[in-house]
């Protein structure tokens, strides 16, 4: 990927929420910055450098975090490999884990999305959906549970604990 093709990064801190951007030269990008904590930041790679919802687009989450990090891959976001940042490996880690679900999910939404519109909208079709997405959604917050028991020193198991029982 070249020009036009843009890097957004985005992510929170304490007080406001920051943008950045980069032009990509010779199929890299590089970001440069001071973080004191880890902070889960979302990369938002735009073919047409058009801004962070433009279309098409591809998204990956990171953690940033003091020290080097690497983002390669042969051909896009969705099969890029994080080096050099043990956050990154351990929310690795846990994507592995949570595949398995992750494409039940998937099938899910898509055998919903082939019924016509008004089986779609039909009261009993969406509760029955709704029913077997919970059944998926209990085994992912096994699985994350899982993770935390087994990381318990991870930053990723942190964030897995706001998510499954929120941030108090």
């Amino acid at each position: 990927v070249n020009a036009p093709a843009k890097v957004y990064l985005t992510y929170r801190n304490t007080s406001s929420t920051v943008v950045d951007s980069t032009t990509i030269q010779n199929g890299q990008f590089e970001f440069k910055g001071t973080i004191n904590d880890p902070t889960q930041a979302i990369l938002v790679l735009s073919y047409k450098g058009a801004g962070m919802r433009s279309k098409p687009s591809q998204h990956l989450t990171i953690y940033l975090e003091p020290g080097n990090i690497n983002i390669s891959s042969p051909d896009s976001l969705v099969h890029a490999t994080i080096t050099g940042s043990k956050i990154n490996s351990d929310n690795e880690n846990l994507k592995d884990a949570l595949k398995a679900t992750d494409k039940k999910n998937a099938a899910l939404m898509l055998e919903l999305k082939a019924l016509p519109v008004d089986k779609q909208r039909d009261k009993n079709v969406v509760a029955d959906f709704q029913k077997r997405q919970d059944v998926i959604i209990e085994e992912q917050n096994k699985v994350q549970l899982d993770f935390i028991r087994k990381n318990p020193n991870s930053f990723v198991s942190l964030d897995l604990l706001k998510a499954v029982f929120g941030p108090n």
